[in-house]
């Protein structure tokens, strides 16, 4: 018998090394989306922690029976992490989110107001839309953040501004119908680019990004440029 109550919305929060963030995020994100209605489920995705990260999200589980383990045995990378989220969700809309929460978990509700309002395929949760919705961002990764976004709205001829952040709700279903390469940060903009070559319905909203308030960022500044020119060469000669 199917489920009477089937889960609409599946939050995936991917995490290496983030023992320091897990308390929270249980004190931040479950107040905010308990004030949602529908059925919700959390899945953290351990890419491979070697710190107590898959332990403390065991004990947080036994207090929220919502919240979903999945484990890498080793680091594969954010791609590869969302990629698996993917696959082990269920709900109708997924939302993607970092495990800092550097974006803020209550504009969760708004994304997911907007996407059902306005039956879009993607919500974009983009703090490049105003020019005070950043909060204690390094300066020098604020401005090379702006400016590859820039790019790539340049590159595919968009007036869209949030290439490469991870923060957004999607339908389900239209994610899995591409195929996602990536294996690094660059998937968000793989998705993205997808989306639009396919003439998907995408919206934005603004939304605050702040700087990570515990652990490390584990952003290869020198890996990703790598991945990104690949990225580049793919749209231009091999995305048609």
């Amino acid at each position: 018998m199917k489920n009477r109550h089937p889960i609409q919305l599946s939050i995936v929060i991917p995490g290496f090394d983030e023992e320091q963030n897990i308390n929270h995020i249980e004190k931040t994100l479950f107040p905010q989306i308990n004030q949602i209605n529908d059925r919700i489920e959390i899945i953290f995705v351990n890419d491979g922690s070697k710190d107590k990260t898959e332990e403390k999200i065991k004990s947080a589980a036994k207090k929220h029976k919502n919240l979903k383990l999945v484990n890498h045995e080793k680091n594969y990378g954010l791609g590869a992490a969302l990629k698996t989220g993917l696959k082990n969700s269920s709900g109708t809309y997924i939302c993607f989110l970092d495990a800092d929460l550097s974006f803020d978990p209550q504009d969760i509700l708004k994304m997911y107001s907007m996407i059902k309002q306005t039956n879009a395929d993607c919500v974009i949760g983009s703090c490049f839309i105003k020019k005070r919705d950043t909060k204690n961002v390094a300066q020098d990764r604020l401005f090379l953040s702006k400016s590859i976004n820039k790019f790539y709205a340049f590159l595919m001829k968009s007036k869209l501004t949030s290439f490469t952040p991870i923060f957004r709700i999607y339908k389900r279903q239209e994610l899995q119908k591409i195929n996602l390469e990536s294996n690094g940060f660059e998937i968000n903009t793989e998705i993205l680019v997808k989306f639009i070559k396919k003439r998907k319905k995408i919206v934005e909203m603004p939304v605050e990004l702040k700087a990570r308030k515990y652990g490390k960022s584990k952003l290869n500044l020198s890996k990703e440029i790598q991945n990104h020119l690949k990225l580049i060469y793919k749209i231009i000669f091999q995305w048609q």
